[in-house]
């Protein structure tokens, strides 16, 4: 069973990062419960997230699942390690939203002209009356499929299959666009991309996103048309995981 790589750039100081980051508190309890999870987090960053995966995108970790992650993303899923090595037996790389019939000149994953794939709860800002906080769940679409563009908020992938086809991030993306960019260039090289079930939670908002109108043009003048790569006898291992309570 391959071990699980979190890598995380934070624009958080250390201190800050442990004390109030929804991800140091799921590290903190997933190496409690599981010892193959390991975590390497950059602090204070202001370079682009392609610049800093890349960083790890190296044959000294071929061994292990990097799982590309947001810092305002809470795990609830102590069964992590064992549900993702199950779901990489499937697909190269897999996320917990996605589009399905992608269209290309389209600046984000999330189109609701199109078929979507998977869910994420979100914990709002006001407390509940019962509860110490508010959740309410996006529902994209039927989960696991498989899928095109993928959301950058969770990404794991099978580092060696993603090493043999000699995939990076394009690290002209700092922010935006960096996820779409990286699912076309990992279909171009024939690899397979899909939505698993997963128990997570973030604060962000969803959907609020700031085009960048050279950058976005960059995106489809590099990646070209959308296409899946054919799958055939697609057998899917999803993760599963526990109910959100």
């Amino acid at each position: 069973m391959k071990e699980i790589m979190l890598v995380c750039a934070t624009r958080m100081s250390r201190e800050a990062f442990k004390k109030s980051a929804p991800l140091s508190n799921s590290i903190k309890k997933l190496r409690n419960s599981a010892p193959k999870v390991t975590s390497k987090i950059t602090y204070q960053n202001r370079k682009g997230l392609g610049t800093i995966y890349n960083r790890y995108l190296k044959a000294r970790h071929a061994d292990k699942i990097l799982v590309f992650v947001h810092d305002d993303v809470r795990i609830e899923d102590l069964f992590v390690v064992e549900k993702l090595n199950e779901a990489l037996k499937t697909f190269d790389v897999v996320g917990v939203a996605g589009n399905k019939e992608p269209d290309h000149n389209y600046p984000s994953w999330f189109d609701q002209r199109r078929p979507l794939s998977g869910f994420v709860a979100h914990v709002t800002g006001k407390p509940s009356a019962i509860k110490p906080e508010t959740v309410f769940v996006s529902s994209y679409g039927p989960t696991p499929d498989e899928c095109g563009p993928l959301d950058g908020l969770f990404i794991a992938v099978n580092t060696e299959s993603i090493l043999s086809r000699d995939v990076k991030f394009d690290e002209q993306f700092e922010f935006h666009f960096y996820d779409l960019d990286f699912s076309r260039t990992c279909l171009r090289k024939d690899l397979h991309l899909g939505t698993g079930r997963s128990g997570l939670f973030t604060k962000a908002v969803a959907h609020s996103i700031q085009f960048n109108g050279r950058k976005q043009r960059n995106c489809i003048e590099i990646n070209g048309i959308w296409s899946l790569p054919p799958v055939s006898d697609l057998t899917v291992l999803v993760i599963r995981i526990l109910s959100l309570q």
